[in-house]
């Protein structure tokens, strides 16, 4: 059994919020990448949006915020809870655990039909409860960080090479991605124009017309690796959450944003580096929003998988721990 009351709170072991910050760091540098192309670059150059300049911009960046971004921001609430719940008073740890919940639902905004378009990525009045979930998740993290410590990373173990490898090979297939997002094409660049494709105008069966293989701007497939990265870090981090619960839950989500996350990089990935080469004829289902699929029942078991594997390395990690 797990401690309870005021002294076994003390005796828990807390989470670190450094991954959080990391976090925010990482995807404020995404954001403001994005708003930059999307104010220089027209829209005509840009896939489904319609306003330039400044607007244009500030309209997709809200967007973004909203997804993939208010998703990430509910993945960092276990840490940011659980490091509150083993400090200060009653009433601080109230306020944490009742701001995570108001951010946890306005966060929650983003799964409602029509918040989020694929098709139409033009900012609307209600992306901005998204917005407001993940500044008040960035606000709690602040505010327990000034009142408890940031805390430090996990010991690097054995496994962590692993994941650290994962990361590697994720960051070098987002090349084009990550390019398009800086508002430039990968066929600029020597090297690397020779081994992705960027801006040349490709035509395929389901699409024939001509258009970039990869066009500016911001991809679902560059979302699928920022949520398999940020997993693959709170997977590491996860076990240091002492409560079993928040853990458990913790451990479920961020093992479903892994498995989310590769297979929309992958579906991406392969339709514009492998479909548009003319190296297949047919791409791979569309998996952004749940549905009943054989494509999601795969998500689904896979992540129940990654779950329990995550659970039983953390439950060993623990041992002898109080």
């Amino acid at each position: 059994m797990e401690p309870s009351g005021e002294r076994g709170l003390e005796r828990l072991e807390r989470a670190s919020l450094a991954p959080v910050f990391v976090l925010w760091c990482a995807l404020g540098l995404l954001v403001v990448a994005v708003l930059a192309t999307y104010a220089r670059v027209p829209a005509d150059d840009l896939y489904a949006v319609s306003r330039d300049g400044i607007a244009g911009g500030a309209s997709r960046a809200l967007v973004l915020i909203g997804y993939p971004i208010s998703l990430a921001a509910i993945a960092s609430l276990g840490f940011v809870v659980d490091r509150a719940l083993g400090h200060g008073s009653v009433a601080f740890r109230r306020a944490v655990v009742g701001g995570a919940i108001v951010s946890l639902v306005l966060c929650a905004t983003v799964g409602v039909p029509g918040v989020v378009d694929q098709g139409d990525l033009d900012a609307k009045p209600v992306n901005a409860l998204a917005a407001i979930g993940v500044l008040l998740a960035i606000s709690l993290a602040v505010v327990v960080a000034r009142r408890t410590g940031v805390g430090s990373f996990r010991p690097w173990t054995r496994f962590d090479w692993v994941g650290g490898a994962a990361a590697l090979v994720l960051l070098l297939a987002a090349i084009p991605w990550i390019a398009a997002d800086l508002s430039f094409s990968i066929s600029e660049t020597p090297v690397l124009g020779q081994i992705f494709l960027g801006d040349e105008l490709v035509s395929y069966p389901a699409e024939p017309e001509l258009a970039p293989a990869v066009h500016l701007g911001h991809h679902h497939g560059m979302d699928g690796v920022l949520f398999a990265l940020i997993a693959i870090l709170f997977l590491r981090e996860a076990p240091g959450i002492g409560h079993r619960w928040l853990r458990r839950v913790t451990t479920v989500y961020v093992s479903l944003a892994l498995v989310y996350g590769l297979a929309n990089a992958v579906q991406d990935g392969w339709l514009e580096q492998v479909v548009k080469r003319g190296s297949a004829s047919k791409g791979l289902p569309n998996m952004l929003r749940p549905d009943i699929s054989w494509a999601w029942a795969g998500i689904v078991v896979a992540t129940a998988i990654v779950a329990t594997m995550a659970m039983i390395r953390s439950s060993g990690g623990r041992a002898g721990r109080p």
